[in-house]
């Protein structure tokens, strides 16, 4: 019997057969920073992962969750648009900037020791810590309309969601310090073709897709998955001293 809860004013989340879809649908600067919806999401993933009939979970997104326009939104409430002499961001509101990695790394980790397969479905723009902790997935999919952005830039703040982590495992060092230090936006021919995401879905039947390919993939016994997921997580081991040194570094 599947115990997955679907009531969040944030998530829309359903399952259909070994498949768990989790849809955001709301305001995820919200999701993240405010303590009882960040604690009701890891509560989700912590449901399926405890679900044995399910085998996969798949993370989709309306195409405004991950724009500029609201990453600009959030953090201009966060940090000042003026940066210091030195270059350095003058954070306004350090609690709330705080609470945004912590639980951003926080999701991370619960990715990367996820039990099942975790795939994202990525439309619409996909700002700099979205980019990163998508990186931890299993399988990645973008809409044929959809782009990575380093919107960082634009504030003097650092690639969260352990993107340069992530880059460096996917890429050459000269091509992830490239990607870092650009401003202008990844589309997804790119995106594919650097090997950032698996596969490009049209826009149109994008979700549809997206399910139809998870469930191809639930189709394998669930310890085989299981097995095969952790022998290709001991790769990222070291993801945790990653954090802790960037927490560090960062003074977070």
């Amino acid at each position: 019997m599947h115990t997955v809860n679907n009531k969040s004013a944030l998530l829309d989340i359903r399952v259909n057969g070994p498949v768990a879809i989790v849809k955001i649908t709301g305001d995820v600067y919200q999701l993240i920073t405010d303590i009882n919806q960040s604690d009701n999401f890891i509560h989700v993933l912590t449901q399926v992962n405890q679900d044995n009939t399910l085998k996969a979970l798949l993370l989709l997104n309306d195409k405004e969750v991950y724009s500029e326009k609201a990453y600009n939104s959030f953090m201009e409430t966060v940090v000042d648009t003026e940066l210091t002499e030195c270059g350095f961001p003058v954070i306004r509101e350090g609690k709330i900037n705080f609470l945004f990695n912590q639980v951003i790394n926080r999701l991370i980790r619960r990715i990367i020791d996820f039990k099942k397969l975790f795939i994202v479905g990525l439309r619409g723009e996909v700002v700099s810590p979205f980019f990163g902790s998508s990186l931890a997935a299993d399988f990645k999919f973008g809409s044929d309309k959809f782009s990575f952005l380093m919107a960082h830039h634009k504030f003097g703040l650092h690639p969260g969601g352990a993107l340069p982590y992530f880059l460096s495992k996917f890429l050459h060092h000269n091509k992830a310090t490239e990607i870092l230090l650009r401003q202008s936006p990844i589309y997804a021919p790119e995106a594919l073709q650097l090997g950032l995401v698996n596969d490009i879905i049209e826009e149109h039947n994008f979700e549809e897709t997206c399910l139809e390919r998870t469930l191809a993939f639930c189709s394998g016994p669930a310890c085989t998955l299981h097995v095969t997921k952790r022998l290709l997580n001991f790769t990222r081991k070291d993801l945790s001293d990653y954090i802790d040194f960037e927490t560090q570094l960062l003074n977070l």
